[in-house]
């Protein structure tokens, strides 16, 4: 076989390997997707409020504050999958993340325990963020480390596919509880039914992770002692021009996608008047496009050029965000729906190039906990709150459109990110060196 060809061929086993690499995403999103999406029914029953914008805000907050804890899964599992092996990381984080959505799904109400509810909500919506924190890096380098060198971003596009199909999944269970229960009922109980479904997709994530062997590459990494031995420090001293490269990058991953998949529902709902069964369809329909667009967009990155994908997506978000928004205040269900699968469609551009992007500002030494560090960084601070500013936005200055100029900042700065990786990606001669001696 000639060496063109062994850096195009796909290795033995990795489909199983891929699947055990993006589960834990797909159980991370099915419960922060139903999170997000379930929103008003959490408010209602963990803070109940004469005003229904003031329970929103405060379901929101929780959900923001989950983000904030995951910088300390990142700063534990990220070192942890440096140095054990990232299939250990991606076992222990799936476990804590099928336990803080079981645990939501059981847990009673504010009117049955008082403040303990939402406490105790806000204490496993903290474990699921340590577990997302670690469950990132470790994934996107397990499917990275995989990969052929020519196929790189189409194996890596894999993971936010999981991603995709784990929001898809939560939004389609929840839209097909709105269709099966009866309005009241929803509001009474059957919104814990999707979380019950996470639960156990977390123990199927589990058990097909015990099922594949660690990254080639990392352990003959191990094997010739290339790993470090502190890699938080290592990522801290070493790699700072790399964390600020992917924080920049995360801008698009996190802000607009979370204005578009967990916000925009609630908006379609509240703002433009949609009943919920169809806001949640439009959800639905657009992340399945998102989805399956993904691994198309993946292999456009590998056969043209990744840094132009990501250019074409932020230019994108940047021009036609402003008319998208004025055009889905008008109620027209069409038009909006052509909106939901334009901005869906950009984020399948940015997110079949990204991963292999992100994953080549580090070396294999500092890999999982460099990405993620600098990616729940930025999920932390601005993913998680994006729900929460866009829904202060509104109501502070009484514009609709207002959260479009904060989306269209934050592919601003996204950009100046993808501006700066020459030809989509950084050739560092440590990260070659230890490639070579690999």
């Amino acid at each position: 076989m000639s060496s063109a060809e062994q850096q195009t061929k796909l290795p033995k086993g990795i489909v199983k390997a891929i699947v055990a690499g993006s589960m834990g995403n797909v159980v991370e999103w099915i419960d922060w997707s139903i999170y997000g999406l379930a929103s008003p029914f959490i408010a209602q029953h963990f803070f109940p409020s004469d005003n229904p914008t003031t329970s929103l805000l405060q379901a929101f907050g929780v959900f923001a504050i989950g983000f904030l804890v995951r910088p300390f899964g990142a700063m534990v599992l990220g070192p942890y999958g440096d140095k054990a092996g990232r299939n250990k990381a991606l076992a222990v984080s799936i476990i804590l993340m099928a336990l803080g959505t079981g645990l939501i799904g059981i847990l009673p109400s504010y009117a049955s325990i008082g403040l303990l509810a939402p406490i105790l909500l806000l204490l496993f919506r903290l474990v699921q963020g340590f577990a997302a924190g670690g469950e990132w890096g470790a994934a996107t380098a397990f499917i990275y480390e995989l990969a052929p060198p020519n196929r790189r971003a189409f194996v890596s596009s894999f993971r936010p596919t999981g991603t995709g199909l784990g929001f898809f999944l939560g939004s389609f269970i929840i839209t097909l509880c709105t269709m099966v229960f009866s309005p009241e009922t929803l509001s009474a109980w059957a919104w814990r039914v999707p979380f019950v479904f996470g639960f156990l997709t977390g123990l199927l994530g589990l058990y097909i992770r015990l099922q594949v062997e660690e990254s080639p590459e990392f352990l003959k990494a191990k094997a010739n002692k290339l790993t470090s031995e502190k890699p938080l420090t290592d990522t801290v001293k070493r790699d700072q021009r790399g964390i600020w490269v992917v924080f920049g990058l995360a801008m698009v991953w996190n802000v607009v996608y979370y204005i578009l998949m967990t916000w925009m529902p609630a908006y379609l709902k509240t703002v433009v008047g949609l009943p919920f069964e169809v806001a949640m369809k439009v959800a639905s329909t657009g992340t399945l496009f998102y989805t399956v667009l993904i691994p198309v967009c993946g292999w456009l990155a590998d056969k043209y050029s990744k840094k132009m994908m990501l250019t074409v997506s932020c230019f994108g978000y940047i021009f036609l965000t402003y008319p998208a928004f004025m055009l889905m205040n008008s109620g027209n269900y069409i038009v909006i729906f052509g909106v939901i699968l334009l901005f869906c469609g950009l984020m399948s551009i940015y997110s079949g190039a990204v991963p292999v992007v992100i994953a080549e500002q580090f070396p294999i030494r500092t890999r999982n906990t460099g990405m993620s560090l600098a990616y729940t960084l930025n999920v932390s601070l601005l993913g998680g709150t994006a729900p929460m500013v866009c829904t202060w936005l509104s109501a502070v200055t009484g514009n609709p459109v207002a959260p479009a100029f904060y989306m269209i900042a934050a592919t601003i700065v996204n950009y100046v990110a993808v501006f700066s990786v020459a030809g989509g990606e950084r050739k560092q001669p440590e990260r070659l060196a230890v490639a070579d001696k690999v």
